[in-house]
């Protein structure tokens, strides 16, 4: 079957019932990530919801990696038309090329939503590739009175500031969104503010004064002082040596966040395969049971 057909399917079915929650995520590489994300949804999403993997892989080598990974938990898997990311990019940065991670990441998300997403009767959920719920959760229950939850980011220049909803963790009810095609999580600038992926939501959010936005809590890996009083997950963290900032929770830990995992700042080979073999083994404690 064809994944549009899939996700028609998933649409239609939706609609003669209540809407399941629709997540995407996006991979790069680590097809790892997909495996951990599919098992934490599984143990501790409270809601009906179906899983779909787009797969932005530059070579064909990861993309089929992508495909194997999701075949194996029969996620469905829409490989991304690669030619969208030479179009021209009407807000580059100035200096930046078409492959910037910002840029990369924000025409995924978009496309998603302009091919998929905008037409779903129910709530979109935007999933970075190394985003993991860690604790039960109802995104439906969360969402009960908002139209848009997210993670607020703020940029000033001058005069001039801006709030915008960042692109790695957001729920959107696609149900209840006015105008939603006009929903635009480019990046660029805004009144010569730069701003990364997910910046021109600031132009919805400012156009659509009526809807309802809850705004998420972001907590950074926790130094010395706080870490017995943090999640059982940055505890255990804390303890295996990462006491640097390359780890958030967000939504009061209910969502832990890799950060960096497609390596895109570049770190030493070494670097990501000890973080993830930290990260992996305290994700094997959690499923198996540990509090």
């Amino acid at each position: 079957m064809k994944i549009r057909t899939i996700v028609f399917f998933l649409s239609l079915c939706s609609s003669l019932a209540q809407a399941k929650v629709l997540i995407f995520t996006y991979a790069y590489n680590r097809p790892e990530f997909i495996e951990y994300q599919h098992l934490t949804f599984e143990k501790f999403l409270l809601d009906e919801y179906d899983f779909v993997v787009f797969n932005d892989a530059h070579d064909r080598e990861m993309a089929k990696k992508i495909e194997l990974m999701c075949q194996k938990y029969d996620l469905p898997c829409i490989r991304i038309p690669q030619e969208i990311h030479s179009r021209p990019y009407l807000q580059r940065w100035p200096g930046e090329d078409y492959n910037h991670p910002s840029i990369r990441n924000a025409n995924v998300v978009q496309y998603s939503l302009n091919e998929y997403g905008f037409d779903y009767p129910g709530i979109v959920v935007l999933l970075d590739s190394d985003m993991f719920l860690i604790k039960e959760f109802s995104i439906e229950q969360y969402m009960a009175e908002h139209q848009i939850a997210g993670l607020p980011q703020s940029k000033s220049h001058a005069n001039n500031h801006v709030e915008y909803i960042w692109i790695g963790l957001a729920f959107l009810d696609m149900q209840h969104l006015p105008d939603k095609q006009t929903l635009n999580f480019n990046c660029g600038r805004i009144d010569d503010i730069p701003v990364d992926a997910g910046g021109h939501t600031y132009h919805y959010i400012k156009n659509h004064p009526q809807i309802a936005v809850q705004r998420m809590n972001l907590a950074y890996l926790p130094n010395e002082s706080e870490y017995n009083q943090a999640c059982w997950f940055a505890r255990k963290l804390f303890d295996k040596g990462y006491r640097e900032a390359r780890a958030e929770f967000l939504l009061n830990s209910t969502f832990f966040h890799y950060r960096g995992g497609s390596n895109w700042d570049q770190q030493p080979a070494n670097f990501h395969t000890q973080k993830w073999s930290a990260v992996q083994d305290i994700m094997n404690e959690l499923l198996t049971g540990k509090d």
